[in-house]
């Protein structure tokens, strides 16, 4: 069975990225128009973010493998925050905002294992310990890429 991977999938994956040539253009712009720049991405981002848990929770074609894969996609984005935020020690607002936005992406993309992990117990694929243990992986940075990978092994067709 081939797998396609839905436009949700595409738009979650690579969403991240457009922060780069927008934190590239900030610094030419005036304060008013940076933050306003900067209310759009937000609002967008919740509008795909909410995207994305609406699709994890009401399809179920390929949820826990499309999950990882956006998971996987997303590494070389949290690398590139991990370093930013190593260069910007001594300013806590920047730290909070990549603090939210990394979490907020990794809740959204952890959604398709959230919902995957619920289906698998509802269909008794999954005993509950384990499937609440993959849940509670899915929201811990890191360790919800390597849940992401063990729920689909368990989970594949």
């Amino acid at each position: 069975m081939t797998k396609r991977i839905s436009w949700q999938t595409w738009l979650m994956m690579f969403w991240p990225y457009g922060l780069i040539p927008t934190g590239f253009l900030m610094p030419q712009l005036s304060v008013e128009a940076a933050l306003c720049c900067l209310g759009v991405w937000v609002l967008l981002t919740l509008i795909v973010c909410g995207l994305t848990v609406w699709y994890a929770f009401t399809k179920r074609e390929n949820a826990p493998w499309q999950g990882r894969l956006i998971k996987l996609v997303h590494i070389p984005f949290y690398v590139m925050a991990f370093l930013l935020g190593m260069m910007t020690v001594a300013a806590p607002p920047m730290m909070i905002g990549l603090f939210l936005l990394d979490g907020l992406l990794m809740l959204t993309s952890s959604s398709y294992g959230i919902a995957a992990s619920l289906r698998a117990w509802r269909n008794g694929t999954l005993h509950p310990l384990c499937a609440a243990l993959l849940i509670a992986g899915h929201c811990i940075f890191v360790l919800d890429v390597v849940c992401s990978g063990i729920l689909c092994k368990l989970c594949d067709d």
